[in-house]
């Protein structure tokens, strides 16, 4: 019972994946990955000419970088079926891919709140 749900859960989760496409609105060829790990796409089955669509799911950013490694762009979740309304069509060199969880704050902004002593003092009758 329970355990066979929390299977399911996992492998659920395992089969997310970022993924990469040659073509507006996720069309011709494609390339995967998860985890973290940075692809090469002037090497991969989507060309460095050729990246115009990604789906990020959940729990996944993407930074894409352009040739000379001077500009770049971070992608959160979403489905991005033309990467030409960011300026990033058929431009991405590289595209670095990081696997977070809620719990991880690494990938997640940090939030310094300081705590201060109370100057109020107790009034005495």
């Amino acid at each position: 019972g329970l355990l066979a749900a929390q299977s399911t859960a996992f492998a659920v989760d395992e089969q997310k994946k970022v993924e990469f496409f040659e073509g507006k609105e996720f069309a011709g060829a494609s390339e995967s990955a998860k985890d973290d790990t940075t692809i090469d796409l002037t090497k991969s089955k989507v060309s460095a000419d050729g990246l115009s669509s990604i789906k990020v799911p959940y729990g996944y950013i993407v930074k894409l970088t352009e040739k000379s490694g001077h500009e770049s762009i971070l992608l959160s979740e979403g489905n991005y079926n033309d990467l030409g309304k960011f300026g990033w069509d058929n431009y991405a060199a590289t595209a670095e891919v990081k696997h977070y969880s809620a719990l991880d704050t690494s990938c997640r902004p940090h939030v310094f709140r300081r705590s201060r002593k109370s100057s109020l003092r107790e009034k005495r009758s």
